[in-house]
């Protein structure tokens, strides 16, 4: 099985390659980003990349364009979570935009999140997240 999946925010948390082999022998890449952590996954697919930064969704698609061909980027995270239809989101936002990129990936259907910490900025937002999923 494949795994639709998209991330929210492609700075370096989200999209930067994997570091060097921490072990010479092991040769095992160091996943510094969401998307390097996902990349060695067969069963994940990224559909959507979404940055307010241009270059930033330029970017990725350089970097993780051979990976996931079929990868689109966005500047609009409700307009790629409606066109992509994610199983799995990847929130990797700034801490105070938390709250409305996952309501939105459960409104859209996500059975998976991700959501970089802290969670939230308060309890109250948190309390909110953790009823609606």
């Amino acid at each position: 099985m494949t795994y639709r999946t998209a991330i929210v925010g492609l700075s370096w948390i989200g999209a930067d390659p994997a570091g060097p082999p921490s072990d010479p022998v092991l040769g095992t890449a160091t996943p510094y980003s969401h998307a390097s952590a996902m990349a060695p996954i067969p069963e994940i697919e990224v559909v959507g990349g979404c940055d307010i930064s241009e270059g930033a969704r330029t970017r990725f698609t350089e970097t993780w364009g051979g990976r996931w061909p079929g990868a689109k980027t966005y500047g609009d995270y409700r307009q790629m979570l409606a066109e992509t239809k994610p199983e799995i989101v990847s929130v990797v936002t700034p801490d105070h935009l938390h709250k409305d990129v996952v309501l939105a990936a459960i409104e859209h259907g996500a059975k998976g999140i991700f959501c970089d910490k802290p969670l939230s900025v308060s309890l109250a937002e948190a309390d909110e997240m953790v009823k609606a999923v």
